[in-house]
């Protein structure tokens, strides 16, 4: 059996977070639940349309390679991850021809270790040499989660039904009739299908890397171009994301079409923090849109908002201590007794100034909470339990400072440990002395303004949007690329 493959994860796990993770509160998993209530399907790192396009196709090759293969499943990852490298490096070959290809590579995960395989004497693309943990992180796996609850594809990767539909559009629209044909077909699209496996099960069998002249270089690049989707193709896609069966992302995404919506939008895109634009985007606009005592839905989401923003102040305010302190040892030498850290008087302004702030956001989070048996459809998709002792985490720290220190220490110590990792600050019974990796030689120690840590989707339901037409476009900064 070949060991890669192996079963691989394919949802996202907090615990399986580096040591270096930027989550030392364990807030990620409970703002990932959230986000999935508003913009169901959609994750942080999703933001070509047309990726679900390909996640059909890579998953109707892997098949037919299945097949081809008188049945070997083991195949069928290797072929999916094998196309995928053909795809990304194709994309890189027409960007180094035509600077035009810069828009349709952007957004692309791999697309940067393409361009270093290609501009090193045309290295072959491998596991060893491509994205690490590339069935999650791959153009396929970064909108799995999306085609699966789309029924583009099933929860074993295989193209499902909504996939079929999908590609017989595409397929018209790139003048490949047949596409889908079984048996000895010799339509355009059938023969175009059974060339490209042949090539992908070459490349999965032999490692034979194909030559600068392969014919499947400009179709893969041309026929798969991330900005570029036919009109029905499109059509398609959107009338996915409008299913009933996610109510609330549909209607989120028409609030986000509304003009209020994306003028603000394009305002702060291209120069704004994430969190900003998340923040600004729910609470001022998409809330001010909806019309919560004589919709459902529209009660649904208001709540949802609501609940988002308590709890991203409450986990704001902690994080902000927890960075505090990691400020203060670094300007300690790295070691300090937590008076002597208390006493330094920038740390204890900082300190005492997150205390405040989380006075007024736990007596929101709270009132939020208590409403939370009145949205059981909200219920059923959170762990209220884990808001619930964030809750008790900032209750227990707000009576005074110390108080806050120790218990985000407590805090962290849990989580960590749940994580099966080590802390950030060792403690002892007389000083706290800060893990080499985690410090942080800023002139002032970071501080919550309001702006969530956690990503709500809204860059990436707006990317989308623009892909499919939906709103003039506007580019995105902070996808990821590597």
């Amino acid at each position: 059996m070949r060991l890669e493959c192996l079963p691989l994860a394919t949802t996202y796990d907090p615990a399986e977070d580096p040591p270096g993770s930027i989550d030392p509160l364990g807030t990620v998993a409970a703002a990932e639940q959230l986000a999935d209530v508003l913009f169901s399907g959609f994750t942080a790192r999703m933001w070509r349309a047309r990726h679900l396009t390909f996640a059909a196709l890579a998953a109707f090759v892997a098949e037919q390679a299945t097949g081809f293969s008188d049945g070997d499943e083991e195949l069928r990852l290797e072929a999916r991850l094998a196309l995928e490298r053909l795809f990304v490096s194709a994309v890189a070959r027409r960007e180094k021809r035509d600077d035009k290809w810069r828009r349709a590579s952007r957004q692309l995960p791999g697309i940067s270790l393409a361009r270093r395989a290609l501009s090193s004497d045309d290295q072959p693309l491998g596991k060893q040499t491509f994205l690490k943990g590339q069935a999650v992180n791959g153009p396929f796996g970064v909108v799995a989660r999306l085609a699966r609850r789309l029924d583009i594809i099933d929860d074993d990767n295989r193209i499902s039904r909504n996939g079929q539909a999908l590609l017989l559009v595409w397929s018209a629209e790139q003048e490949l009739p047949g596409l889908l044909d079984e048996g000895r077909s010799e339509s355009a699209g059938a023969m175009w299908i059974k060339k490209l496996v042949r090539f992908v099960l070459d490349y999965v069998n032999n490692s034979s890397w194909p030559k600068p002249g392969w014919w499947g270089w400009s179709e893969l690049a041309d026929r798969l171009r991330p900005d570029k989707i036919g009109p029905q193709e499109r059509k398609t896609i959107r009338r996915l994301l409008a299913s009933d069966g996610a109510p609330m992302r549909r209607r989120c995404l028409e609030l986000l079409e509304q003009e209020e919506s994306i003028n603000d939008y394009r305002s702060l895109a291209g120069n704004s923090e994430r969190g900003l634009i998340d923040r600004r985007i729910l609470v001022t606009d998409l809330q001010s849109l909806l019309q919560p005592k004589s919709d459902v839905v529209d009660c649904e989401i208001d709540y949802a908002i609501r609940l988002v923003d308590a709890y991203e102040q409450v986990g704001g305010g902690l994080e902000s201590v927890m960075r505090g302190l990691l400020w203060g040892l670094t300007h300690h030498g790295g070691r300090a007794t937590p008076s002597e850290l208390l006493t330094d008087p920038r740390l204890s302004s900082h300190v005492s100034q997150a205390r405040s702030n989380l006075r007024r956001a736990t007596r929101e989070l709270q009132l939020q909470l208590s409403e939370v048996l009145h949205h059981p459809q909200i219920q059923h998709v959170i762990d209220t339990d884990r808001l619930d002792q964030l809750l008790q985490d900032a209750q227990t720290g707000i009576g005074g400072e110390d108080n806050l220190v120790n218990q985000v220490m407590e805090r962290h110590s849990r989580v960590q440990q749940q994580k099966k990792k080590g802390a950030w600050i060792e403690r002892s019974p007389e000083y706290w002395t800060l893990i080499p990796g985690f410090s942080d030689s800023s002139e002032e120690p970071w501080k919550h303004d309001g702006t969530y840590l956690h990503p709500f989707r809204v860059t990436n339901a707006y990317s989308f949007l623009s892909d499919l037409g939906r709103i003039p476009r506007t580019e995105v900064l902070d996808a990821e690329e590597e």
